[in-house]
C-alpha cells in the first residue's frame, strides 16, 4: 500500500476535480477558502460562486470576517466574492457600530476591522467627534512613533473622519492643532470642511459627487447621530436639517436633540418633540439656553419651502427672557397631522429644512 502525502495546493486541486465531476464541496472553512483560491486561478466561476455560498452558511464570527476581508486581492476584486465579503463588513458593523458603548473593544480591532467600522454610515455616535477621537486613541494605542503614525493616520485613517461635520470649534482646535496629524495636511483639512461648511447647497451636491481629493466624496455624507448637527455661521445664525423619518419616530412622544451650539459665551440647542393635547398630537420645536445671567434673546425661524427652494422663508418670531434656571422653552407648536403631512411644502425631498438667528441682549447691558 502507497501512502499519498499532499499538499495543500494538491488537496484543493483534487476538491476541484471532486466538484466537477460530482458537484461535491468541503465542508470546513480552511478546505473551502483554499478550494475558492483553487476555482479562482483555473477560472471556474460556478465552483467560486458555490464556495462563496457555502462559506455564507457557515457562522460568522470575529475570526472569519477578517479573513475573509483580507483575502487576496484577486479575490477581493471578484464580484462572485462580494456577497460574503459584504456579509463580513455587516458582521462586524452589526457587533461595533456602538462606538460609545464598545469603545475598548473598537481600540483592540486591526486596522482592516477600524477602517471596515468606521466607514459605515449606520454607526451609532453622538457626534462625529467620537468618530475623530476613536481614530487618535487607535493610532496612538497601536502606533507610539510619531512620524508612523502620521503616516497612518494620512493613508489610511483620516478619510474616515467626516470633518464637514465637525463643529467650528472642533475643526480649529481639535484638528489643526493636533500634533498627530501632518500640519500641512490638518491644515488642508480643515479648510475643505469649513469650506464646505459656508457653501451652499449646490455646492454641496457638487462635493458629493466628487471622487478624488483631501476629503472624498463619503465625507460629506452625514451618519446617523443621537444628537443632530447644527451648522453655525457668523456665529448666531444656525441651520438645522430634520428628515421626516426622524421626525416620524418622536411620535408620540420623544424628541430630537440638535448638537450644543455657543455664541457670546452662552449655550444652546434646538429640541425637536411631539406631544398630546387633548385628543390630537402637537409638534413642537423649543429653545434650550444655558446662562449664568437673566438675558433676553430675540429669535427668527425660517425654512426652505418647495415654492422657495433657495432661500428662506420666515416661519415664525419672537421674543423670550431666560434666568439661570429657566432653560427650555418652546418657541412654535402646531397641530402634527398639518405639519407632517405630505403636501407640506416645508419639506423639500422629505428634509425640514430650518434657519435659526437669535439675537441676544443681556440685562448688564442695558
Amino acid at each position: 500500500m502507497v501512502n499519498l502525502h499532499l499538499c495543500a495546493d494538491e488537496i484543493s486541486f483534487m476538491d476541484l476535480l471532486k466538484y466537477v465531476y460530482s458537484n461535491n464541496l468541503p465542508t470546513t472553512l480552511d478546505a473551502l477558502l483554499d478550494l475558492l483560491l483553487t476555482a479562482d486561478k483555473f477560472e471556474v466561476v460556478s465552483c467560486s460562486r458555490d464556495c462563496t455560498r457555502a462559506l455564507q452558511n457557515l457562522p460568522m464570527n470575529y475570526e472569519s470576517a477578517f479573513i475573509y476581508l483580507d483575502l487576496p486581492p484577486c479575490l477581493l476584486m471578484s464580484p462572485t466574492v462580494e456577497p460574503l465579503l459584504d456579509a463580513a463588513k455587516q458582521f462586524l458593523v452589526a457587533n461595533f457600530r456602538n462606538l460609545d458603548k464598545f469603545m475598548v473593544e473598537v481600540l483592540n480591532l486591526p486596522l482592516l476591522g477600524l477602517q471596515v467600522v468606521l466607514s459605515s454610515d449606520n454607526l451609532q455616535v453622538t457626534s462625529e467627534i467620537v468618530v475623530y477621537d476613536t481614530v487618535l486613541a487607535w493610532v496612538r494605542k497601536h502606533y507610539p512613533n510619531m512620524e508612523e503614525r502620521r503616516e497612518i493616520l494620512k493613508t489610511h485613517l483620516l478619510h474616515l473622519v467626516r470633518f464637514p461635520f465637525l463643529t467650528t470649534t472642533q475643526l480649529t482646535k481639535d484638528v489643526l492643532t493636533c500634533n498627530d496629524i501632518d500640519p500641512e495636511h490638518a491644515s488642508k483639512i480643515v479648510i475643505c470642511a469649513l469650506s464646505y461648511k459656508a457653501e451652499t447647497d449646490s455646492y454641496r451636491k457638487q462635493c458629493l459627487a466628487a471622487e478624488e481629493g483631501i476629503i472624498t466624496s463619503r465625507q460629506f455624507m452625514e451618519r446617523v447621530q443621537s444628537k443632530r448637527p447644527v451648522k453655525v455661521v457668523k456665529q448666531c445664525v444656525v441651520y438645522l436639517d430634520l428628515t421626516r423619518t426622524e421626525l416620524d419616530r418622536i411620535v408620540p412622544k420623544c424628541d430630537v436633540w440638535s448638537e450644543t451650539f455657543h455664541f457670546d459665551g452662552l449655550e444652546f440647542g434646538l429640541c425637536a418633540s411631539c406631544s398630546t393635547s387633548f385628543d390630537h398630537y402637537n409638534f413642537g420645536l423649543a429653545l434650550y439656553v444655558s446662562t449664568s445671567s437673566t438675558c433676553t434673546i430675540k429669535y427668527e425661524f425660517s425654512v426652505r419651502t418647495m415654492h422657495q427652494v433657495d432661500s428662506f422663508g420666515s416661519w415664525f418670531n419672537g421674543t423670550r427672557t431666560f434666568t439661570k434656571t429657566e432653560k427650555l422653552y418652546n418657541v412654535h407648536s402646531e397641530e402634527w397631522t398639518n405639519f407632517i403631512r405630505k403636501d407640506n411644502s416645508y419639506f423639500i425631498n422629505d428634509i425640514l429644512h430650518v434657519k435659526a438667528v437669535l439675537t441676544i441682549k443681556k440685562f448688564e447691558d442695558y
